[in-house]
């Protein structure tokens, strides 16, 4: 359980739950609604964009997956992949509210390096992220990359926070996954769970079906990680097989927290071993030596400096000023007939994917 998980379940944010409560009360929310681009009390916005979220998630262990490019063994280098997957959610519950819907053209780019726990650094990774588009939903293109060893991570979505009476659900439809391996051809199909957000028990949580298909190998993994019952249980708390695609039979079962230690069961002798428990992350961004002015840090820079100074008046004010500023761009790009075309992504007409531009 998380540090101060017992207080949270128990008491939850009192604050926080208020603001929810008068928000649904005022604004007349009903069951089922997509709130991603409602507007929300500065209290309830979070001082960081869904870019910035992405970003951190994907790049903090990526020197797991650069260890996995040196295993030859199909199976055991799928293993490690799912490993790196358990340690890209992020929650935490102390955030009071949403992440900003980022706006049209807001970018993150950023070289980074990673070290991983016996000191050794993995270099020459970069990760690039753009909103491309509000309409007819949020979607937004991300890809984390080392070119020198062949591994991209692509991570397109569209986000919709559904409002569902005891709980938010952030839903990722329109949703693509991949993980690709040049020395192998091999392409990692992922699926994802959805993040709840539990408004009167004071706490977030993953949950639902997590799968990991790669296109070649005849394995693949099938997970499902476990709402946190009422009573008793525990937080976090998955249980994934690890299957054989043209029998289905089950080689492994893995389990566990998956912020914690887990444990892997094997089929053929039934022994348990210690699989897996999440490392520290050693994670260093190096910043471009000309930061866009689209990058996420300078278009919500005076939000981010009125949060910091807890003050919701000003937060509101910088909001509104953004948004108003977006919707000025867009009215002009109607009024000339022009499309928003994104600056580091190109859409590939062949295959209808989205690809980060050479």
């Amino acid at each position: 359980m998380e540090k101060g998980s017992k207080d949270v379940e128990k008491g939850g944010n009192k604050s926080f739950t208020k603001s929810i409560i008068s928000t649904v009360k005022n604004i007349k929310i009903g069951y089922g609604m997509d709130i991603y681009q409602m507007s929300t009390p500065p209290s309830l916005i979070a001082p960081y964009s869904s870019l910035t979220y992405i970003s951190d998630s994907f790049a903090k262990n990526f020197e797991i997956l650069l260890k996995a490019n040196y295993i030859e063994n199909d199976l055991e280098r799928l293993l490690e992949i799912f490993k790196y997957i358990t340690t890209i959610f992020i929650i935490n519950n102390n955030a009071s509210g949403k992440p900003i819907v980022p706006i049209v053209g807001e970018t993150q780019r950023f070289n980074f390096s990673n070290k991983d726990e016996d000191g050794n650094q993995f270099n020459d990774s970069f990760h690039c992220a753009e909103h491309v588009q509000n309409s007819p939903y949020p979607l937004s293109i991300s890809s984390t990359i080392n070119k020198k060893e062949g591994i991209e991570l692509v991570y397109n979505y569209a986000a919709k926070i559904l409002f569902m009476g005891t709980y938010f659900r952030i839903n990722i439809d329109e949703a693509e996954t991949l993980i690709k391996f040049e020395k192998y051809n091999e392409t990692y199909n992922i699926t994802l769970p959805a993040l709840y957000t539990r408004i009167f028990r004071g706490f977030s949580e993953y949950a639902g079906k997590l799968k990991i298909e790669p296109t070649k190998s005849n394995y693949y993994i099938d997970a499902n990680i476990q709402s946190k019952p009422l009573i008793g249980g525990k937080f976090h708390y998955y249980e994934a097989f690890v299957c054989k695609k043209d029998t289905n039979e089950k080689v492994y079962k893995i389990y566990g927290q998956w912020d914690k230690e887990q444990h892997i069961l094997n089929f053929q002798n039934y022994e348990t071993d210690f699989f897996f428990k999440r490392p520290q992350h050693f994670y260093e961004k190096q910043l471009p030596a000309e930061i866009l002015p689209t990058d996420s840090s300078l278009v919500w820079k005076g939000l981010i400096n009125a949060h910091n100074c807890g003050n919701n008046k000003l937060k509101l004010k910088e909001k509104n000023k953004v948004d108003d500023d977006q919707k000025n761009i867009e009215n002009q790009r109607k009024k000339e007939n022009l499309d928003f075309k994104p600056v580091h992504f190109i859409k590939n007409k062949e295959t209808d994917k989205w690809e980060l531009k050479k």
